[in-house]
């Protein structure tokens, strides 16, 4: 028999029975500490009622049939917050806003408060809101300090906040017992409002969609609630939990949209839904006969909330659809068109007021903006319709033309235009799947600096029929060859040997001595020869891989004569770097040791990206010699060279792990390696370069030689250090002990506690309220966190604490 699935009374924990035992009639917890805190309730309860006896006879108020999932921790914020005399929870169209009003006011009527429940929503057109509050109030109590508490919810407020604002403030003034909660997308803003904002859901990894990790998330639990209510012939299980995983994530959690989906189960199965859901939006109904107009489907959800909106704001709404991923005012502005940055500005503060935008404040990049999903695709249909899409689009891939084509156009690499690349990669992503379709010749420089920035995060896997669509589009020949460059360093960082030797000798073959046919003339001249000097390096990156020594340094060398004719003193000494790298791959180390040292000669004292770049191939060709103690010495100039950067630290980390590995000091040797592992986690920046295997083979080496328990207490430290701190320890710094007094740079256990409950998926309110601070609170701490890790999303944060700290 299949086990029985019940929840725990307080924290509606999941809770499986074992099989056979059914289900019980009396009260179940998931532990003993939710058992003490319903204890210390009826012991509130008992108190509150000797007080203020309860209300007799039924709520008149509206009660759902259905169980109440997961929001513990917001009703447990709700409640530490009842002092106050207006609170008004604000939230997007279906995150579940008069859900959690009717849950907290069903625990308020039970601890003796009267509650008043007024839906503004379903007043008749000819009521004036004055009289229908004031009807709504006659005959309670509460005009008096000493009387009985009386909680008023007004529920969905939206058409009332502007309106009716200063009949909420009045009412509050004359009657001292009274407490107002009040249900919105838009905040009243009146002097003593307290407002909560409320998120979706916490959502189930889509990477690990067992039945037993989904069920850990709310919009997972919510989900198979509502679809075994309904179906009873549902069940959970291994086949269908990952497409409900990815359900919930498309649904960006919302609770209504979950709940609309959750009914459509036994007429299609999960996966038929999810495909369903992905074509349009305006497929989701709800099947309850009693459920609002507003609520009654997919489309009338956001319909009501975009009716509200002026002509301007309409306007914005439907041409940020475009974006797929976060953005900021500069990437708003573009798509919208027509619009100054002022005046972009003030439109999107209005849409967030109204809870049509999110807004992520503690990014190390400044506030970065986002649509929910299904607001964004709803948004998408309207644009759609009023006929300017594909203009919004043609904007955006112009943009990012602009900003990627002069990645791929030097020898060596732009790093702060790598990284502000990498930053939109998710733009990039969509704008090369738009340009495909419709063939535009864009795609081929979007795919190249795709697939860089891929790279450079460690994701040398792209779509591979973005790949071939792009390299069968028609462009021109030094596009071409930059994106036959860039999938050949790809396809050799992949292991794909093979492909890349093949689209190295094709980027050189096409960028010939005599110029690329075709092309336009080149304004600067030597930009031809540069990118041909590229596709030599690429190619003899390739032969070097494969063993053919000889062959890469001569293609090598090719490169040097182009560029030392057209080139830069930058671009000469990557030259000399390839060539250096190629002798120590051939064994000739005293040759690799002299090139190398005459590159670092050529440098100007003040290019420190090209020193830094120099010292990294000195770094290996010391390892390689064995000469331990030049490899520490060129590894800690490289850190001294370096910014805070978890990301750029960890590849000298490494070396000088390896270096002090060898001259014999295990501990510090043990206590670097793992910092650097802690700081390639923490950037989500994963490139292979040159000797990294060999490297982390000899450091995974060492480890396994040292006690677990060494181990273990060593990681411990190091995943919780800043790049900042790190580099200070590999630079003489002290390592730090593990008492609990501050250490500058070393990660707080709050900053620790909030990180892992990141992982979890909750929101900021919701970490507010488990650790008993306020929600700004939360967001400083995250805001730091991500500073002194150095990584740029809350998705990078959860997943270096679930590899780093477990969680």
């Amino acid at each position: 028999m299949a086990a029985s699935a019940i929840y725990c009374v307080i924290c509606e924990t999941r809770i499986v029975a074992p099989a056979g035992q059914g289900t019980r009639t009396h009260k179940q917890y998931c532990s003993n500490a939710c058992r003490q805190r319903a204890y210390r309730r009826r012991l509130a309860a008992r108190e509150m009622s000797t007080a203020h006896p309860r209300p007799s006879g039924a709520p008149t108020f509206p009660v759902r049939l259905d169980k109440f999932v997961g929001r513990t921790a917001e009703l447990e914020g709700l409640t530490a917050l009842r002092g106050k005399r207006l609170l008004t929870v604000t939230g997007a169209p279906g995150v579940g806003k008069s859900r959690l009003a009717m849950q907290y006011a069903e625990a308020a009527f039970a601890d003796g408060t009267e509650v008043v429940w007024l839906d503004l929503e379903r007043l008749p057109d000819d009521a004036p809101f004055p009289a229908a509050l004031a009807d709504a109030l006659d005959g309670t109590e509460g005009a008096g300090p000493d009387e009985r508490p009386v909680l008023l919810v007004l529920d969905n407020c939206e058409d009332a906040v502007e309106r009716h604002a200063s009949h909420v403030e009045t009412v509050l003034s004359r009657r001292p017992a009274l407490r107002v909660l009040a249900t919105s997308r838009e905040a009243f803003r009146i002097p003593g409002e307290t407002v909560i904002g409320l998120d979706p859901l916490s959502l189930p990894p889509r990477a690990e969609a067992s039945p037993r990790v989904l069920l850990r998330s709310d919009a997972g639990q919510l989900f198979v609630e509502r679809a075994s209510a309904g179906n009873p012939n549902f069940a959970l299980s291994c086949d269908n939990a990952a497409a409900i995983a990815e359900l919930c994530v498309d649904l960006d959690g919302l609770p209504l949209l979950i709940e609309f989906a959750a009914h459509w189960v036994g007429l299609l199965t999960v996966t038929e839904l999810l495909k369903r859901l992905r074509q349009s939006v305006r497929s989701l109904t709800v099947a309850s006969r009693t459920a609002s107009d507003r609520h009654s489907s997919f489309l009338s959800v956001f319909a009501s909330s975009y009716d509200r909106l002026d002509t301007a704001e309409q306007s914005v709404f439907r041409h940020l659809s475009v974006l797929t991923g976060p953005f900021d005012i500069e990437l708003a502005t573009v798509v919208c068109g027509g619009l100054t940055g002022q005046h972009s500005a003030e439109l999107l503060t209005r849409l967030r007021a109204k809870s049509l935008l999110v807004a992520t404040v503690d990014s190390p990049h400044g506030t970065e903006l986002r649509q929910y999903d299904p607001v964004r695709r709803y948004a998408s249909e309207l644009l759609e319709e009023a006929g300017e899409a594909e203009a919004a689009r043609d904007r955006l891939v112009e943009w990012l033309v602009d900003l990627c084509r002069p990645l791929s156009r030097h020898v060596t690499v732009d790093r702060e235009l790598l990284l502000r690349v990498s930053r939109v990669h998710h733009h990039i992503m969509t704008a090369a799947e738009w340009t495909a379709r419709t063939g535009d010749a864009r795609h081929v420089v979007l795919v190249a600096a795709l697939t860089r920035a891929l790279r450079a995060r460690g994701e040398p896997d792209l779509k591979g029929w973005l790949g071939d669509r792009a390299l069968h589009m028609a462009a021109g020949r030094t596009d071409h060859a930059i994106l036959l460059t860039e999938l050949a360093e790809a396809k050799l960082a992949g292991g794909s040997l093979v492909d890349a030797v093949t689209h190295a000798s094709r980027a050189v073959e096409l960028m010939g001595d005599e110029g690329a046919a075709g092309d336009a003339p080149d304004p600067r001249g030597s930009e031809h020869h540069t990118i041909r000097a590229r596709a030599l390096l690429a190619l003899a990156s390739c032969l070097r891989r494969i063993g053919q020594h000889t062959a890469a340094e001569m293609t090598a060398r090719q490169a040097l004569d182009i560029v030392r004719a057209h080139g830069d003193v930058r671009d000469e000494a990557a030259c000399l770097e390839h060539l250096a790298v190629t002798s120590m791959a051939a064994g000739d180390l005293d040759r690799a040791s002299r090139t190398i040292s005459d590159v670092l000669c050529s440098l100007p004292e003040h290019d420190e990206a090209g020193t830094v770049q120099a010292l990294d191939a000195a770094t290996d060709i010391a390892l390689a010699a064995g000469e331990t103690g030049r490899a520490a010495a060129h590894a800690e100039e490289m850190l001294r060279r370096l910014p805070d950067d978890a990301g750029l630290l960890q590849r000298p980390l490494s070396r000088l792990a390896a270096a002090v590995t060898a001259a014999g000091d295990p501990v510090r040797a043990l206590r670097l390696a793992e910092v650097a592992r802690a700081m390639r986690e923490q950037s989500g920046m994963g490139e292979q370069m040159w000797l990294d295997d060999e490297v982390e083979r000899r450091l995974r080496e060492f480890v396994r030689g040292r006690r677990p328990a060494e181990v273990r207490q060593t990681r411990k430290v190091a995943v919780t250090l800043s790049p900042r701190f790190a580099r200070a320890f590999a630079l003489g710094g002290n390592w730090p002990d593990d008492s609990e007094e501050e250490r500058d740079g070393l990660l707080s256990s709050r900053k620790v506690d909030i990180a892992l409950f990141v992982a979890e998926g909750l929101t900021n309110s919701q970490i507010a309220n488990r650790l008993g601070v306020s929600p700004r609170t939360v967001s400083t701490h995250l805001a730091r966190l991500r500073s002194e890790l150095n990584i740029e999303s809350r998705a990078q944060v959860a997943a270096w604490a679930r590899t780093a700290l477990g969680g």
